[in-house]
């Protein structure tokens, strides 16, 4: 036992389960920030398990997101949130809205014609007019502006239903087609009311998938 006790106090790997999970927000705010501290103090790989996403993405340098006990992606928090390699993967970390469509060119770029004939403008690596793509936006990817059809007539669009307000920052939720989009903006005093028609601006990251012909 004697000749163990050096491995225990200065182990290779240290694993975490879910160390916070029973603080106050408060307090684990605090105690995330004394654990990132301590780990690159210390230099040592730490396996944190957490269901807490947002905990994940902020402690972690490389995150592994696993479904079915297979790994879906293994990758920085960065490229996790804003380039999922999968649906399952966006789905799963984060807020995400989907959209699914035709590829066509154009001269702003490439965009997704949705069955109500709306374009969406959108991102990413392997399209070709004329496939099938799914692509993805989050909700603070998305600005609202007052409504113009004349302007953009084939632009998304929406009608607010409510606002949830979180002191510096609110959430719009917005009727687009027949679905229920949540779209965060900071509080900058040009808000937007309940039953109010508003453009949706962004550029929706199409699904590494959908370059494969999806």
């Amino acid at each position: 036992m004697r000749s163990l006790i050096p491995q225990a106090r200065e182990p290779e790997v240290l694993l975490l389960d879910e160390p916070l999970s029973a603080l106050d927000k408060n307090l684990r705010q605090d105690m995330q920030v004394e654990l990132k501290t301590l780990q690159q103090t210390l230099g040592l790989t730490t396996i944190f398990v957490t269901h807490d996403q947002e905990e994940a993405l902020s402690l972690s340098d490389r995150v592994v997101v696993m479904n079915k006990g297979e790994i879906e992606q293994l990758d920085t928090p960065a490229n996790i949130y804003n380039q999922p390699v999968s649906e399952y993967v966006a789905r799963f970390v984060g807020e995400a809205f989907f959209f699914r469509g035709r590829v066509e060119g154009g001269y702003s770029g490439l965009a997704l014609r949705q069955d109500d004939g709306k374009l969406i403008p959108i991102k990413g690596e392997a399209l070709e007019a004329g496939q099938e793509a799914i692509a993805f936006v989050r909700p603070e990817w998305v600005d609202l502006s007052k409504l113009d059809v004349l302007l953009e007539p084939e632009a998304p669009q929406g009608i607010v239903d409510r606002l949830m307000f979180f002191g510096q920052s609110s959430d719009y939720l917005v009727n687009i087609s027949d679905r229920q989009m949540r779209v965060k903006r900071r509080n900058d005093g040009k808000g937007f009311s309940s039953g109010e028609a508003v453009a949706l601006r962004f550029i929706a990251r199409a699904l590494p998938e959908s370059g494969a012909g999806a």
